[in-house]
């Protein structure tokens, strides 16, 4: 079982996002997950995922699910037992979020909106009942939503979902192709604590069963996103974050 986990055994890698070398940071358990600070975590797996840490920008990675196809995702990660460590995957978090986006995009109901990585589908229907008309998905992981749209969206919304991600730069680069040329990314995920070497891996959010493998910082998302000209903002909760293209006539509403 595992068998097709990456095994690490270098004391440096390349980073993801800058290209710089990272260094070995610490290795937790395949079974560690976010819940692990709530409930009492499930019994070790035996298997240890490494990770890295670049000097340069700070990412955070493991290269364990490098050569993961998505069945292997499906199989090890995104199987039947994913929902008992991340409970809110059914739909509260969507709920949540897509209530947030209608507040404030409430103005502006006639854009365009993709809900990048929409799981259940939940935000979306949550933003078609306060009046967007103008909604879709996309999950490769979901087959419903795996077909790649061929329009541009002036909002991306992506809900914790950059760090389940092992390929960064093609993550936002596939994001920013799908975006208008002004438009909005509102993207959600936790960046990494100022005193994140003296936690080391103890930080709860490094969590493989949850399919953490890429775990950011802000100046880790600015080398991603270089090439293509956005402006980052975040919010004080270090969760909630923008990149802006242009100057969408909508964007007054952040």
């Amino acid at each position: 079982m595992r068998s097709c986990l990456k095994a690490v055994a270098a004391t440096s890698a390349v980073c993801k996002c800058c290209d710089a070398p990272a260094t070995l940071f610490g290795v937790v358990d395949f079974n560690r997950s976010c819940e692990d600070i709530t409930r009492p975590p499930v019994p070790l797996s035996g298997v240890p995922v490494y990770y890295y840490r670049c000097p340069r920008c700070g990412f955070m990675f493991t290269p364990a699910f490098d050569d993961f196809t998505d069945d292997d995702f499906r199989r090890e990660i995104y199987n039947e037992e994913y929902r008992r460590f991340d409970p809110e995957y059914g739909g509260a978090r969507s709920r949540r979020q897509g209530e947030a986006v209608a507040r404030i995009f409430g103005s502006a109901r006639q854009i365009r909106v993709l809900d990048y990585g929409g799981g259940t589908g939940v935000l979306a229907q949550t933003l078609g009942e306060h009046g967007f008309p103008n909604v879709q998905i996309y999950d490769p992981f979901v087959q419903e939503f795996s077909l790649r749209p061929s329009v541009k969206f002036d909002l991306i919304v992506s809900v914790e979902t950059v760090e389940h991600s092992p390929r960064p730069r093609q993550t936002f680069d596939e994001m920013v192709s799908l975006l208008a040329d002004s438009g909005i990314i509102l993207f959600s995920t936790l960046f990494q604590p100022d005193d994140i070497g003296r936690m080391g891996t103890g930080w709860w959010y490094i969590a493989p069963r949850n399919g953490h493998v890429s775990l950011f910082t802000p100046e880790s998302i600015r080398e991603v996103v270089k090439p293509h000209g956005l402006v980052l903002g975040s919010q004080p909760d270090r969760a909630h974050h923008v990149l802006i293209r242009g100057r969408p006539w909508f964007a007054s509403a952040l």
